[in-house]
């Protein structure tokens, strides 16, 4: 039934834990996430990151579930910008703070989540520090003035 809401499903044995990779479909991330709930499990990480190499698909959110501490199961989803994937903190709270940290540094917007505010970044920031588009040194540059004897900042 599970796989029904997946796109690919791939196993792998590592000392003893099965570790079960699943490409899902953004729009069934829920209905796979309870699914593999019925079980006693735990949330492991919920992390995000940008693939260059893809134009039409950016963002790959990826997230692991422990069941019996004997099977693992790693979850691929991918977005676009515009896209929203659906939130997990219904079924595990503590995914709550992963999806902020996720919204804040690249900008990946969870549907249904009740806090998606600013983590790390502070609000008056324009952008999302991790994705490719923002310079790495930043918008404002802060400098040394020995003529007003202070620092000044100036957009660079």
């Amino acid at each position: 039934m599970i796989k029904y809401y997946l796109n690919n499903v791939r196993t792998t044995l590592s000392n003893n834990l099965h570790l079960y990779h699943l490409i899902a479909n953004q729009k069934n991330v829920f209905n796979t996430y309870d699914m593999i709930t019925t079980h006693k499990t735990s949330l492991s990480f919920i992390t995000g990151f940008e693939n260059v190499t893809s134009q039409n698909t950016p963002f790959t959110i990826t997230g692991s579930v422990i069941t019996n501490w004997i099977s693992s199961y790693r979850m691929y989803i991918t977005c676009s910008v515009t896209e929203e994937i659906p939130t997990i903190s219904s079924i595990f709270p503590s995914g709550l703070f992963a999806e902020r940290e996720i919204f804040d540094l690249l900008g990946v917007i969870f549907q249904g989540s009740p806090d998606l505010r600013r983590i790390l970044t502070d609000y008056g920031f324009k952008q999302h520090p991790l994705r490719k588009i923002v310079p790495s040194i930043g918008w404002i540059e802060t400098v040394y003035s020995p003529s007003n004897s202070s620092l000044i900042s100036r957009a660079i």
